[in-house]
């Protein structure tokens, strides 16, 4: 396929807008196979489409954020194709650190410091 073919059908069955596309091929699952139909230059074209995973273009670098960090328990992965499928991730950015888990069980830690005021501060 190239850039400007126009999908019209997956497995006989019309296609008319990129949700429908993504719903046809989804339903099938990776490793299945799908015929599309397509339009070229004109003329219809009849193809079979093997399913495959995103790519691990990025490699996945997924950590689990210990320490005094306020972030302590969060689990986090980096954005990559196979992690954006993985998790049906509808943002629009494709790079980032994405917080997978978060500990339900403990609120994050953070201090908050109040400013001195004149009261409580001493003059030698």
């Amino acid at each position: 396929m190239k850039s400007g073919d126009l999908v019209i059908s997956v497995d006989g069955v019309e296609v008319d807008d990129p949700n429908g596309l993504n719903y046809r091929l989804a339903t099938k699952g990776v490793d299945g196979t799908v015929k599309l139909d397509y339009i070229r230059d004109g003329k219809t074209v009849a193809t079979e489409l093997a399913l495959v995973s995103a790519p691990e273009t990025t490699p996945r670098d997924k950590r689990t954020i210990d320490g005094t960090s306020p972030f302590a328990g969060v689990t986090v992965v980096n954005l990559s194709p196979a992690v954006i499928e993985e998790l049906a991730y509808a943002g629009t950015r494709d790079k980032g650190v994405l917080i997978q888990r978060s500990r339900r069980d403990r609120p994050p830690r953070v201090s908050v410091s109040e400013p001195a005021t004149s009261s409580s501060s001493r003059m030698a």
